[in-house]
């Protein structure tokens, strides 16, 4: 009979509570949030209950008991507090929101929605330009930095305060030492989708080459480009019998001219000096000492299966030739590659590339191209493999 059934309820009395936010509040302009909540006791003579806690990134979670389960489930409300050194946000209280049990998850960018504008770095030379600095301004904000470079292609910028209002940026692309920067003036962002071209132009790449001028003890090229806006210069030297050529590349903004002013200092070993005019030219190959029109011919020459010692061989002659011109180079131990360069007379035959490999069996094999491409990939030789 029923007087003798008892009915026992097992569920828990008790209701553990955690309550944390999502350590994002620094990114997002905030300090911390305040969590309001309020429940009540399933005892009917207990008053309704309120607890204020404040969390930030950290201390982003709290824990505690409840010795009665609550009647009703758990309300709560957050209120956020703008970090005042990183915006001009005013404080945002939401309405009352209820807990599913005792577990009560905050996302402050999900309650208090920021302007979110994405920055992507796109055809930037990260080569030779070190770092982007991005400043962000709009009416009720203050200024926002970014910074864009070789590992950081993209950022997301957080504007709590900005909403629909206006948002403009500048950015200064810093050169690395001993390359140019740039400062473009601040722009609009249409979107809040930004993606950043390089101001600067593709680069201008010379191969300055000196001819040899026995009487000449020092040589001196300088070289600028660019216009009233931007100046780019370069100064390349030689000192004694050094006459190796070398790479130079000018930097210029977008849309500007890819010619160039030149001009050359000689220091004769009596002491003379000359000083001609500035000259300008788009040539990519600048040959210092020419009477005549000249040509330059460059060949690079790598070799399968890495240097001579990993292919059987104690050394490898490149010789790129032609009439009684000629320059050579020799490759030991572990080089597997060369660059070789001759200046003709414009009139010349084209150069000829001839390659004697000398095997430690004491064999030579000897290889040659007649009119070498700009690259040559020289393969394994047969007798160190048999």
């Amino acid at each position: 009979p029923d007087s003798h059934i008892r009915w026992i309820d097992l569920a828990p009395t008790t209701l553990e509570v955690a309550v944390r936010v999502e350590p994002e509040l620094a990114q997002l302009g905030l300090s911390a949030v305040e969590v309001e909540l309020s429940w009540s006791s399933q005892i009917p003579s207990d008053p309704a209950i309120d607890r204020t806690l404040l969390l930030n990134d950290d201390s982003f979670e709290e824990r505690f008991t409840l010795t009665h389960r609550p009647a009703q489930p758990i309300a709560y409300r957050v209120r956020s507090l703008p970090d005042p050194e990183r915006t001009q946000a005013s404080s945002q209280t939401t309405d009352w929101l209820e807990a599913a049990g005792g577990s009560i998850q905050i996302s402050a960018r999900r309650l208090f929605p920021p302007r979110q504008i994405t920055v992507i770095a796109n055809a930037i030379d990260f080569d030779w330009l070190d770092h982007g600095e991005l400043v962000f301004s709009a009416p009720n904000e203050l200024d926002h930095s970014l910074r864009l470079d070789a590992q950081t292609l993209s950022a997301d910028l957080f504007l709590p305060a900005a909403g629909d209002l206006p948002v403009q940026v500048s950015c200064r692309w810093q050169g690395r030492p001993g390359e140019p920067s740039w400062t473009e003036p601040p722009r609009p962002v249409e979107d809040d989708l930004l993606i950043l071209d390089s101001p600067f132009g593709a680069s201008v790449r010379l191969l300055v080459v000196p001819l040899p001028l026995p009487e000449v003890a020092t040589i001196v090229v300088e070289l600028e480009i660019g216009n009233s806006f931007f100046v780019h210069r370069r100064t390349v030297s030689w000192e004694g019998s050094d006459r190796a050529p070398q790479r130079v590349s000018l930097r210029r903004l977008q849309d500007t001219s890819a010619t160039y002013r030149y001009r050359v200092f000689l220091m004769h070993q009596n002491g003379r000096l000359e000083q001609p005019a500035w000259t300008e030219d788009d040539a990519s190959t600048l040959v210092i000492g020419a009477t005549e029109p000249m040509q330059t011919y460059t060949t690079e020459v790598v070799l399968l299966e890495g240097g001579p010692v990993q292919r059987g061989s104690f050394a490898i002659e490149l010789i790129l030739a032609s009439g009684g011109h000629e320059t050579r180079q020799f490759l030991q131990q572990h080089q597997d590659q060369a660059e070789l360069l001759l200046v003709l007379p414009a009139a010349a035959a084209a150069p000829s590339l001839t390659v004697r490999e000398y095997l430690n069996s004491g064999a030579v094999q000897e290889h040659t191209w007649p009119q070498p491409d700009s690259l040559v990939v020289l393969p394994a030789p047969a007798l160190a493999n048999s």
